[in-house]
């Protein structure tokens, strides 16, 4: 019954796993783990279960429904819309670096860069990146300017922090070896953009996998190693939560730790499901809400570092499940710049 009543609410507590919480919490208060995130019982045994038991019937239909014909249909369909996922992705990618160049942070808020030489420069280093993205002039250019900047990430900021933005390092590598399109300024000036399908496939992937690389991460250090940044983020947004509105209703009686448990149990089924490509395109469909809808408890902040995550998923359900495996369509063989 315990867990009948908590699974039946996940799609309503996700809006919150998907907070950033680092980016409202610089750092997190006295908190320590509950020592039965760590110890077999009830919940950890159960949710592990759970979560299993989802992949692992994933895996299945998935796999079944992408041989069906209904995928075939959706997949004619929905293809067309692929010469405008590297656009999407850059524009989304830009407004997110462009925010973040002029609030003086790399990437995102809990990666303050100084005042001094280095951190200018490499705010003038994030912003032209932006630009160049923004407006689809030298696109791999741009890209591989993000790429190098997660060395200053990685000099400049403690470990493992910057696993929860790996996804960008994935971002990177797709628009470097994929074009913006025929209406970025780069095709307007006739500077084509090479690539090989297999690199374009292997982009893909990388893109996909960092993605859910990225969430895994979130879920792990933010939810179930270190529950103090959640606990945090609820007393900061201590009247408007998903918690509190949800303990209103009575649909649940949870204690905040079993909460982020739950949390951490759904960010762990998102995760997996981007990392091994399982139902690709309804995963991405059905985030795009969720990781638009933490705005409502978070300030517009939250919505602009998810931009590149929306941007992905926007990738993610054109390109699909079987873009990366077997044969490509004719369309695919060769992509404008």
């Amino acid at each position: 019954m315990l867990y009948s009543e908590s699974m039946s609410i996940l799609d309503i507590l996700i809006p919150a796993a998907q907070a950033h919480e680092k980016w409202f919490v610089a750092t997190p208060a006295a908190y320590v783990q509950p020592a039965w995130y760590r110890t077999p019982n009830v919940w950890t045994i159960g949710c592990g279960v759970v979560v299993a038991l989802l992949v692992i019937a994933g895996v299945i239909v998935d796999r079944w429904y992408e041989k069906s014909a209904l995928y075939k249909k959706w997949e004619n369909k929905i293809q067309p819309l692929r010469d405008y996922g590297a656009g999407v992705l850059a524009m989304s990618t830009s407004i997110m670096l462009l925010y973040n160049a002029l609030r003086g942070t790399l990437f995102a808020s809990n990666f303050v860069l100084g005042h001094g030489l280095l951190g200018s420069a490499l705010r003038i280093i994030e912003g032209g990146a932006a630009v160049l993205l923004l407006i689809g002039l030298y696109t791999p250019l741009a890209a591989a300017t993000i790429i190098a900047l997660f060395v200053p990430l990685l000099l400049l900021y403690k470990l493992p922090a910057q696993l929860e933005l790996v996804n960008l390092f994935g971002i990177g590598a797709f628009l470097f070896f994929f074009a913006q399109g025929q209406y970025s300024l780069d095709w307007f000036l006739g500077k084509s953009i090479q690539s090989t399908l297999r690199q374009r496939k292997i982009a893909y992937f990388f893109l996909r996998v960092t993605l859910g690389i990225a969430i895994l991460a979130l879920a792990f250090w933010n939810k179930w190693l270190d529950p103090g940044y959640h606990l945090a983020l609820m007393d900061r947004f201590s009247q408007m939560n998903p918690y509190v509105l949800l303990a209103h209703t009575g649909i649940f009686h949870l204690t905040r730790e079993q909460y982020i448990f739950l949390l951490f149990s759904v960010e762990m089924v998102v995760g997996l499901f981007e990392l091994l490509g399982i139902f690709t395109r309804v995963v991405s469909l059905l985030l795009v809400p969720i990781f638009s809808a933490s705005v409502i408890f978070l300030p517009p902040q939250e919505l602009i570092g998810h931009l590149p995550i929306l941007g992905t998923l926007f990738v993610l359900f054109v390109f699909g499940d079987t873009y990366h495996k077997g044969r490509a369509s004719q369309e695919d063989q060769k992509i404008p710049a």
